[in-house]
């Protein structure tokens, strides 16, 4: 019965452990190409875009105040910080608008 309740106990903290973690991105560039939906960024030196996914939960910030996401426009220098399993599959927990990049 002890057994029992240990295996029971290792399945049930087992279940509670997500299957696929996804992984944390921070993107630093210049915005390419905007709109309600998506973003895409070209990081300094890179010779191809990152796309990255917006939705409704996405945080967008200029000079620590929230802005919407009409407030992005291309040529503007950004960090991004995205999640996902792979660079091509990246959806944006917060963008944040800043100076120019040197």
């Amino acid at each position: 019965m002890r057994n029992m309740t240990c295996l029971a106990a290792s399945l049930l903290a087992l279940s509670l452990t997500p299957a696929f973690a996804h992984e944390d991105f921070r993107l630093v560039g210049v915005v390419t190409k905007a709109s309600s939906t998506s973003l895409s960024i070209r990081a300094k030196g890179a010779k191809a875009d990152n796309a990255v996914k917006l939705d409704r939960q996405t945080a967008i910030m200029r000079d620590g105040k929230k802005v919407t996401v009409a407030a992005l426009k291309e040529g503007q220098a950004a960090v991004i910080d995205a999640t996902g399993d792979t660079m091509a599959d990246l959806l944006a927990i917060e963008v944040q608008i800043v100076p120019p990049i040197k």
